[in-house]
């Protein structure tokens, strides 16, 4: 590392959307936080010092309450000042320092949650990931493939497929990152081993504890794991949505009926242009006959 402050991680933008309802009301109103993160690095008396910059921007247009930002990196959390009121398009700034002498070059994860309440005082959380380079990082050769988002109204599968474009046998440590309003089931953080171009999937059972419906989730997968000199870290966003539970059970009973229904019409148009066919294929018989 240099002596002198260089950007190592590009800004990340990472945006919570949480519908509020109010039974006086026909619209919906809403929190929307857009969080920029920037780091840079500098060496004193021979520690690594890493910078992180935090701006908090609400999108929306409902005020948020109570606004902290809280940073964890390298094992190491740090959390800034509360912020009573964060109005709409009201920005938050907080900076942040962590000593990040890591062991091995390469990239190691940043994540920011944000906790906050909207007018009720309900408390909710926004999470945003990012990763930096620590004296330099080669490619990673294991990584995600993007995930579906994922509905549900109490609970739910979300599945992460992790593809191996790796020579080697490697021993990884997966881990779904989630806001305080989800839970997963089992262990948030697995140890897997995965051999030379194969792929697995690693499911978690997701249940809503706390979440608004019409509320819209960001949840992270990450992945870490060693080689002989670096260390590689690789991260997938993808969304959790909250719907009420007459939506889903009517989406469910929609496809249940729906499909066989569907069949069913296909079956009577298919009947019906062969009888059309037959009919057809009679008169001309019938024309031919003396």
């Amino acid at each position: 590392l240099t002596p002198h402050p260089s950007p190592i991680c590009l800004p990340l933008s990472s945006i919570l959307c949480l519908l509020l309802f109010f039974s006086s009301v026909s619209s919906a109103r809403y929190i929307t936080f857009d969080t920029t993160v920037r780091t840079t690095t500098k060496t004193e008396q021979g520690k690594d010092i890493l910078a992180v910059s935090v701006e908090l921007t609400n999108n929306g247009d409902e005020p948020a309450y109570s606004v902290r930002i809280r940073v964890k990196s390298g094992g190491r959390s740090q959390a800034g000042l509360v912020r009573q009121i964060l109005g709409v398009k009201e920005i938050l700034r907080e900076e942040f320092e962590f000593d990040i002498s890591f062991g091995k070059l390469g990239k190691y994860p940043i994540l920011v949650r944000t906790d906050f309440a909207d007018a009720n005082q309900h408390p909710f959380s926004a999470l945003s990931l990012s990763l930096i380079n620590y004296r330099g990082a080669a490619s990673p050769k294991i990584f995600f493939d993007k995930p579906k988002s994922l509905e549900i109204a109490k609970k739910g599968e979300l599945c992460l497929k992790i593809k191996s474009l790796d020579e080697k046998e490697r021993d990884i440590n997966v881990r779904l990152i989630l806001p305080r309003e989800l839970d997963a089931a089992g262990a948030s953080v697995r140890k897997i081993r995965i051999s030379p171009r194969e792929e697995k999937d690693m499911c978690f059972t997701v249940s809503n504890f706390s979440a608004l419906a019409g509320s819209a989730q960001a949840v992270f997968g990450l992945l870490e794991y060693d080689d002989e000199e670096n260390h590689f870290s690789v991260s997938v966003m993808t969304t959790v949505k909250i719907i009420e539970r007459e939506k889903l059970a009517r989406k469910s009973k929609f496809i249940i009926l729906g499909i066989p229904a569907g069949l069913l019409v296909l079956f009577l148009v298919i009947l019906a242009i062969r009888r059309r066919r037959r009919n057809r294929r009679n008169i001309r018989q019938n024309n031919k006959i003396p």
